[in-house]
């Protein structure tokens, strides 16, 4: 995940501000990807459906010092 979120341009990462709960607005910054899941995909017949997988990686954050998270 590291190696695909540093290969992806400056401009794949957009500003996304949000509200949630909190008096303040929230804001990070994503790139949005299409992708296919392939684990596993020798037991089965056909290829796995795409879906998005969304990078955050906060404007001025370190990557080493930054985490990812995936949601299946």
């Amino acid at each position: 995940m590291k190696a695909l979120a540093l290969s992806l341009p400056s401009q794949a990462y957009r500003p996304v501000t949000w509200r949630e709960g909190s008096n303040a607005e929230l804001s990070s910054r994503f790139a949005a990807l299409r992708i296919r899941p392939a684990h596993r995909d020798y037991l089965g017949t056909e290829m796995r459906a795409e879906e998005w997988l969304l990078i955050e990686w906060p404007e001025g954050c370190r990557w080493d010092l930054y985490h990812i998270e995936v949601a299946g």
